[in-house]
């Protein structure tokens, strides 16, 4: 944690004593990047906050309509991406007993985590399948996939898989795990065989 938050200190310190060396039109060339460095650092804390909050202890659970927050979550999407196009099936009349708010965070993480890698016009897939005692979701992109040697390693605290060029904190997809796993569930992460990648969601229908 404390190396993730020194390298925004440090940039937002570098950029401050530019700011305090240079004349006025230098200083106001500053503002943008001093302002953008405090957004990241706020980000940062939200990010870590969360991860942390998510062992303290929930309410009880809930009837959570699935159809319906996986619409939510892709009308969301779509206001800050409105050129994606994300396609769900099988979520009609399935209802799930879990914690809201943890699950919405968790399935807003992976689908944002899709975006960010999906080329348009290739469409984004969730899928929506029940078996006996399990809830499956499964979430996949068109994007280049991740190398094989780094798939065990997704949904560890702070993992940036290398060589990415859309790389985050390494806290979104930790999140989504925690998430899951309050719920007794898992989740897998996987290149899909017609390319691109696929992440599941398994969730147990009687816990």
């Amino acid at each position: 944690v404390s190396h993730e938050l020194r390298s925004p200190l440090a940039r937002l310190q570098v950029a401050l004593a530019l700011a305090e060396r240079g004349n006025k039109e230098q200083r106001a060339a500053l503002w943008p990047r001093l302002h953008r460095e405090c957004e990241r650092l706020d980000a940062l804390i939200n990010e870590i906050l969360t991860l942390a909050r998510l062992d303290q202890v929930q309410d009880a659970k809930q009837s959570i309509a699935i159809d319906e927050l996986l619409s939510k979550l892709r009308d969301d999407a779509l206001l800050l991406e409105p050129e994606q196009h994300i396609k769900i099936s099988g979520a009609q009349y399935c209802t799930y007993q879990g914690w809201p708010d943890l699950l919405q965070r968790a399935l807003d993480n992976l689908l944002r985590n899709a975006l960010r890698f999906n080329p348009t016009p290739e469409p984004i897939c969730i899928e929506v399948t029940q078996y006996i005692g399990e809830l499956t979701i499964s979430i996949r992109d068109h994007g280049p996939g991740v190398s094989e040697e780094w798939l065990n390693q997704l949904g560890d605290s702070f993992f940036r898989v290398p060589g990415q060029v859309q790389q985050g904190y390494g806290l979104g997809l930790a999140i989504a795990k925690r998430a899951i796993e309050q719920h007794d569930g898992t989740l897998s992460f996987n290149n899909h065989p017609g390319g691109g990648f696929i992440v599941s969601v398994q969730l147990p229908l009687n816990s």
